[in-house]
């Protein structure tokens, strides 16, 4: 492990709280400490990973308590040291070569990412998520997180832009948008897209219900369909997260 070779000291405690983890620097000692209440693994591991970040980025401070918000945080670095040391963990749990070869020429879909998630990268499926977006800039893809039928976070690639899949605070979606498939199947653009857009983009969905968060977690692969003549959208100006999610 990663740590061991850094001399970093792992342990968990149980906190109940919003508290995920936790980097101590005293002189040579280091140590992380991590809530042993996050039941998936996978997100143990990222918050763990997203921790060394932290030792190897910024090694100024002495101390970082780490909320489940500071590791939902993906503003831009290095204005932003939550979203450097989000990407460090992404890329240590998630090498982008090996990334981009599991899913080269395959759907976009949460069985194949979940797959990769629990038995590949021991990583938790809204980041691994993440990190197909973060690695497909040039492919329409969007992700979602609604709970009660409000989306709570949303990301998109920079090609899905021009779809104008994007959503202020408090948007809601017809009860028709959340099904439970992890294979992916056709939905009705205007479930996701204003009818400006709907009409020129075909969208197929997979999502799955999350009982621990209670929420759904939707991924959503768009495909532009035949424009004539000059009939291009400009980019939407929604901005690109409310906030991004891991």
């Amino acid at each position: 492990m990663l740590a061991d070779a850094l001399n970093i000291k792992v342990h968990g405690e149980p906190i109940d709280d919003d508290f995920e983890a936790q980097l101590r620097i005293r002189g040579k000692r280091r140590a992380i400490i991590y809530n042993k209440n996050i039941r998936e693994e996978g997100r143990k591991n990222f918050c763990i990973s997203h921790e060394i970040g932290h030792h190897s980025c910024h090694s100024d401070q002495e101390e970082f308590f780490c909320t489940s918000k500071d590791l939902n945080d993906m503003a831009p670095h290095p204005q932003n040291i939550e979203q450097e040391a989000n990407l460090f963990a992404a890329t240590l749990l998630m090498p982008a070569d090996d990334f981009r070869k599991q899913t080269r020429g395959k759907p976009a879909t949460l069985s194949l990412l979940s797959d990769l998630a629990e038995n590949r990268y021991n990583t938790s499926l809204t980041a691994t998520c993440t990190r197909l977006l973060e690695l497909s800039s040039t492919i329409p893809l969007g992700i979602a997180i609604v709970r009660n039928l409000r989306i709570v976070r949303w990301a998109r690639t920079d090609e899905m832009r021009w779809s104008g899949f994007g959503f202020r605070k408090d948007h809601t979606v017809p009860q028709d948008a959340i099904f439970h498939d992890m294979d992916s199947r056709p939905v009705d653009s205007k479930l996701w897209l204003n009818e400006k857009n709907a009409d020129r983009w075909g969208l197929v969905q997979s999502a799955v219900y999350m009982p621990y968060y209670d929420q759904t977690l939707v991924l959503i692969h768009a495909e532009r369909k035949e424009v004539h003549g000059d009939d291009w959208e400009e980019p939407d100006p929604t901005p690109p997260s409310i906030p991004n999610f891991r």
